[in-house]
């Protein structure tokens, strides 16, 4: 569902949990001589990643809180504009009962990882968006515009996407303002 690079962080989504953090600046070179079969730290102390050439470690993971809207973290992009960084993350859902939202989280612009809320160690959504979608696959976002692709919809025959173009409101819920095809097969 999307990765975003920011500063030296990759943020990669994990659906039912949240975001893994993997660190640019912890790249580890191994060598591909061997016969690997897995992946960790073998018997003999040795690196193995399946004979790859080089891996990015885990260095953090974001959890969703177990009682909280039931977040899903279907895909990731990066904002970027005049305001500050954040990331926004996005629910694809089929549940004919469910549509899927979009949550703005904001960076710490010194760091680069997700700003805490207050002391407590807690990351607070910064805004959430209701869509009035489903089947959304990505969104990119711009001031209070955003585009998002999904390949489900009421008017999708033939297996087409659709490109949805919308806008926020002060409730936090979407007026969507145009839809297209994007074609399919």
């Amino acid at each position: 569902g999307g990765i975003v690079w920011y500063r030296n962080w990759l943020y990669v989504p994990q659906t039912g949990s949240g975001f893994r953090v993997f660190d640019l600046n912890q790249i580890i070179e191994l060598p591909t001589d061997r016969d690997d079969n897995f992946i960790g730290r073998n018997s003999d102390g040795q690196l193995s990643a399946f004979n790859y050439r080089y891996v990015i470690p885990e260095v953090a993971r974001y959890y969703s809180c177990p009682t909280c809207c039931c977040v899903r973290f279907s895909y990731v992009s990066l904002v970027n504009d005049n305001a500050y960084p954040r990331l926004v993350s996005g629910e694809f859902t089929e549940d004919d009962n469910k549509t899927g939202r979009f949550f703005q989280w904001q960076l710490d612009p010194e760091t680069g990882l997700l700003k805490e809320a207050g002391y407590t160690g807690l990351i607070d959504a910064e805004t959430v968006t209701f869509s009035n979608l489903k089947g959304l696959q990505g969104v990119a976002w711009q001031n209070a515009r955003y585009w998002t692709t999904a390949n489900y919809d009421e008017f999708s025959f033939n297996h087409t996407g659709w490109l949805y173009s919308g806008r926020t409101s002060s409730s936090g819920a979407s007026d969507i303002v145009a839809h297209s095809s994007i074609g399919g097969v």
